[in-house]
């Protein structure tokens, strides 16, 4: 006779927890408001998840990097869509055909690709904040997948109140209506003010007609004063990229040169990081005047930025043509030059 020995019971409360089963709109709200970032952490507990739970090997928080490394997310995220498969038939589901897996993989590492080259080349919020709701359905599908499998094992659950643990709670109610607004004032907005496009040597001037600029190439805009400005703007010409635009304002005649050069200077310190400011004085053309220009350079958010300030005086009263603009690296090596020379085409109004 042979003895039989039961089998010892687990007791799933000495298992690891892993996350619980979250809504598919929830999930996306948390990749998409928080522009990728918790993506990173969501590579992290899913990876745990698969070596707690399904005894795959991974080193979780060697994955936070993936979804900001690109050629990382072309080795990796097959590895990770391989363990998913693994897990889905030792417990006996189906998983993603191939064509599904292919199409996964070339979004989100197409995603992935292009906001890379968006650290380096200029491309306008629109179309990040499109590709950005492609990255965060494919990830918001792929935990759906996860919360399948999740649901096969008895490892205990982390507790969450709706959905989120403390900490998402934050990030999704400042993140919906901060995203919103970005969507709407970078977007929406700059379309609704543009009032009309403006030709090389197009000539724009003030309702006055005491200063004018010529535009010297192509692709600017004109938009409807406060757009850029608090409404003081005489007018307001809007740039192809996202941060780049002029503004002329005219100034109180109790202040000096000096007051407005220096005035501005500390405005640009506290507005970005300022690496360096200059400053050139002049003779207007054809006058005695005396013009300033000053340039400030540094970075705001890690992108190269540049800030011009073009003071004349016309009768008693100083003019400014105020210039702004902060680029991706390689756009704005290819806008500088022509920004700068549009900086400097403020002039008296010729009758």
């Amino acid at each position: 006779m042979t003895d039989t020995t039961a089998p010892l019971a687990i007791d799933a409360d000495t298992l690891p927890a892993i996350k619980p089963r979250r809504h598919f709109l929830l999930e996306f709200l948390l990749h998409f408001c928080t522009f990728g970032i918790y993506t990173c952490f969501w590579c992290v507990t899913a990876t745990n998840d698969l070596k707690h739970a399904f005894n795959k090997d991974f080193k979780p928080w060697a994955w936070f990097l993936v979804p900001i490394v690109f050629i990382a997310q072309l080795i990796m995220l097959p590895r990770l869509l391989n363990a998913i498969d693994e897990a889905e038939q030792s417990h006996n589901l189906r998983s993603w055909s191939e064509w599904k897996e292919r199409s996964w993989l070339l979004f989100a590492c197409g995603s992935g690709l292009f906001f890379a080259v968006s650290r380096r080349v200029e491309i306008h919020i629109g179309w990040v904040l499109l590709v950005l709701v492609i990255w965060s359905v494919c990830f918001a599908l792929l935990n759906a997948r996860m919360d399948v499998l999740r649901e096969k094992v008895v490892n205990p659950k982390r507790r969450y109140y709706a959905g989120y643990a403390w900490w998402h709670w934050p990030l999704v109610v400042v993140g919906v209506p901060f995203v919103l607004y970005i969507g709407y004032s970078m977007v929406i907005s700059p379309y609704l003010a543009k009032v009309a496009p403006l030709a090389t040597n197009t000539v724009i001037s003030d309702e006055k007609h005491a200063i004018e600029l010529t535009v010297v190439e192509a692709d600017w805009h004109k938009v409807e004063i406060g757009t850029f400005s608090d409404g003081s703007g005489l007018f307001e010409i809007a740039g192809p990229l996202d941060f780049q635009y002029f503004i002329a304002f005219e100034h109180d005649d109790d202040y000096t040169l000096s007051d407005l050069t220096q005035w501005r200077i500390g405005q640009n310190y506290d507005d970005f990081t300022v690496k360096e400011c200059a400053e050139n004085r002049t003779f207007s053309p054809g006058s005695l005047n005396v013009e300033a220009f000053v340039v400030c350079k540094g970075t705001s958010m890690g992108d190269p930025t540049i800030a011009t300030h073009h003071f004349i005086r016309v009768d008693n009263q100083i003019f400014e043509l105020y210039g702004y603009m902060s680029a991706a690296k390689l756009t704005y090596k290819d806008q500088e030059a022509g920004f700068l020379r549009q900086a400097q085409g403020l002039v008296r109004y010729e009758k």
